[in-house]
């Protein structure tokens, strides 16, 4: 799950990942950072006027 709002000059990123028994807390929680980073970069790609 990944979600990006840009308002008024600004990107709010959001990212989740799905819960079941046997996930591992950490690793989670990395898969979440990576899909976060990747909806940054986009960004920045768009920012500085590159297609995504």
């Amino acid at each position: 799950i990944r979600t990006a709002v840009i308002r008024d000059g600004q990107v709010q990123v959001q990212a989740g990942a799905g819960l079941v028994a046997d996930s591992v807390p950490s690793a989670e929680w990395n898969e979440t950072l990576i899909k976060a980073r990747a909806v940054i970069k986009a960004v920045e790609l768009s920012a500085n006027g590159l297609d995504i």
